[in-house]
């Protein structure tokens, strides 16, 4: 009963002006659900085998930031689930990040070559 949360560049989806979205990939008994950060990014700034921008994207501090925000927050999220040992799905989890993602956390700083996404699943 292992559940993993990992930040990946969905690259099965390209978005109208050919970047990918950044999402939240959560695994638990082989139960996958994606929560998407509304971020999109080119795949030439992506380094697939860290899972993390490489360091000639623009704004590469600021996305890194985003990610380990939302990950330490769900991963926090499922340990105390996991200490209480409360039954819990994927789709609970997503449920309750959705609310609390929106684009205006990244309204305050500029993405350079980079491109926030206002798309809802």
């Amino acid at each position: 009963m292992n559940t993993t949360l990992t930040t990946v560049l969905y690259t099965s989806k390209t978005l109208s002006n050919g970047t990918h979205p950044l999402i939240l990939r959560l695994t638990k008994n082989r139960r996958i659900r994606y929560i998407s950060l509304h971020i999109s990014l080119d795949a030439k700034f992506w380094d697939f085998d860290t899972n993390f921008p490489k360091t000639n994207c623009p704004s590469q501090q600021l996305i890194r930031l985003n990610m380990l925000k939302y990950e330490s927050e769900n991963n926090g999220k499922i340990l105390v689930k996991e200490i209480n040992e409360q039954v819990f799905a994927p789709p609970m989890i997503v449920a309750e990040q959705r609310k609390r993602i929106k684009a205006a956390d990244f309204a305050d700083e500029p993405i350079m070559g980079c491109m926030v996404c206002l798309f809802l699943k």
